[in-house]
């Protein structure tokens, strides 16, 4: 959809508004009553990138340590719910790197699955 420049211009102003307001809300909110507004909604996070070595002996997944997700974390922050995604490297796109691309992350997937 095109937005000419006026367009763009309201929809940024409408956006900063917005979020001017609700931080304002946020501050007058007690901690406590935060907790309990957290604790009531559904906590998403849609991209969580996967380490290599994930759910191995090097990185355990339920132990708190240095990735920047784990269970641990995830529990005590109240993320009800994760995806996590497997990065791997790429150098061309070409045929060859598409292949080995998909069968770097195919092994990484059986790796965190057999775990």
């Amino acid at each position: 959809m095109y937005m000419t420049h006026l367009a763009k211009k309201i929809l940024l102003a409408t956006a900063c508004t917005l979020l001017t307001l609700s931080s304002f809300a946020a501050a007058q909110t007690k901690p406590d009553d935060l907790r309990k507004m957290h604790d009531e909604i559904l906590t998403l996070d849609s991209h969580i990138d996967i380490a290599k070595g994930f759910a191995s002996e090097w990185v355990n997944p339920g132990k708190r340590q240095n990735p920047q997700v784990d269970l641990v974390k995830m529990q005590e922050g109240g993320l009800d719910v994760g995806v996590f995604i497997v990065f791997v490297p790429q150098a061309h796109r070409n045929d060859w790197e598409y292949d080995n691309a998909k069968k770097e992350a195919l092994k990484h997937f059986a790796s965190i699955q057999c775990s």
